[in-house]
């Protein structure tokens, strides 16, 4: 394969392939790897071109259509992992290496279960485990491991204090503290069917759900009685919260659009 495409892979990535790790499926949203076969075959499903960033190649799927893909530089070496969504072709950072972006999948599926669905810890999880004992070889110490089993408000956070996937994480708290009460409501139980109830216009109920100060205020009492929650739990979102991420990300970075729309928007 690096000669195919002219890469300098890194060692967690040879390590990767020669240990054969892309013949083991795991529970992770990513969790089904390609096989080298698949990536040298330039006919191959798995390589969507013109839709994929010309600079990347895929990795691990979700079996939906998107991928964890490792991006490169102009050298060859691996710059980062994104994170592409085959509808639209959006991408998003998704750790700085392979490892990282495993660590991150391994918090986010664990995030992602109902309160009480996974007693895991993120280490527990897919190939977090394997992702820990590669790190820990390069840096011969296991702080990561130590920060991860430490009690955190969101599995995220864990990585964010080991200085992993610092970009993805930040994005993913910025979204947190913009999710509102409604948003997560609607998530549930159907927004479609609540803006029906409520005899509101889609294009204008979707409004609310990302800034909820768009609510009028002849229809707080509305969607209180019609969901059985207070309207305060409804509209509450943290946008300081999200600016104070947004300004963290963009001093890291130029090139990413998201933390710039949070700045303008606020």
């Amino acid at each position: 394969m690096p000669e195919q495409y002219h890469l300098n892979l890194p060692a967690d990535v040879v390590a990767w392939f020669d240990g054969e790790l892309w013949k083991e499926c795991s529970e992770t949203g990513f969790g089904q790897p390609m096989e080298p076969a698949q990536l040298l075959d330039s006919n191959s499903s798995a390589l969507w071109g013109g839709q994929m960033l010309p600079d990347t190649l895929p990795i691990l799927d979700n079996g939906c259509g998107d991928a964890l893909c490792l991006r490169f530089n102009s050298n060859g070496t691996v710059s980062e992992v994104v994170r592409w969504l085959h509808e639209g072709g959006d991408w998003t950072p998704f750790g700085t290496s392979l490892c990282e972006a495993l660590l991150l999948d391994a918090a986010i599926t664990l995030m992602e279960e109902p309160p009480g669905g996974m007693e895991d810890r993120v280490e527990d999880i897919g190939y977090a485990d394997w992702a820990l004992k590669w790190l820990e070889g390069v840096s011969q110490q296991s702080s990561i491991r130590q920060t991860l089993s430490k009690e955190h408000a969101l599995p995220v956070m864990g990585l964010l204090e080991a200085n992993v996937a610092e970009a993805a994480v930040r994005r993913m708290l910025c979204q947190h503290c913009c999710t509102s009460g409604l948003q997560r409501f609607c998530h549930a139980s159907g927004g479609n069917l609540l803006a029906t109830k409520l005899g509101v216009p889609w294009p204008v109920f979707s409004q609310w759900l990302f800034d909820t100060a768009l609510i009028p205020k002849e229809m707080e009492t509305k969607l209180a009685k019609a969901t059985g929650m207070s309207f305060d739990d409804l509209s509450r979102q943290d946008w300081g919260g999200a600016v104070a991420q947004a300004e963290r990300v963009a001093a890291l970075r130029t090139d990413l659009s998201w933390p710039f729309a949070v700045l303008a928007a606020r």
